[in-house]
């Protein structure tokens, strides 16, 4: 946005922040002056809905960082995993289940 109002986005975002530093959190980027203000008084608000899909986002990608980790941080064995060493317990209690009946697992074709 400062940059297609022919701003420097460099000072303008440095600005900005020290506002905020220093307490204004209604402080942001105002037209057609061009220059930080309190976007409050302009009527420049976050809609709400859009706070609600940030938030969920950052949920989101939270959860999947922390499945990557779990996927990463398993140990590779020959033997497949057992109930209590699996990430997810009830497929692992199925194969297990399924080595029990048969001479090996599907992939030992």
């Amino acid at each position: 946005l400062v940059r297609n109002a022919g701003e420097d986005h460099v000072e303008l975002l440095a600005d900005l922040k020290a506002a905020h530093a220093a307490g204004d959190d209604a402080a942001g980027f105002v037209l057609p002056d061009g220059e930080v203000g309190n976007a409050a008084e302009c009527g420049v608000f976050d809609a709400a809905a859009t706070k609600r899909r940030v938030v969920l986002r950052a949920s989101e990608v939270a959860n999947l960082v922390l499945r990557v980790d779990d996927a990463v941080d398993a140990d590779f064995t020959e033997e497949p995993a057992g109930p209590g060493e699996a990430i997810y317990d009830e497929e692992a209690e199925k194969h297990a289940d399924y080595l029990e009946h048969t001479d090996g697992t599907r992939w030992d074709i």
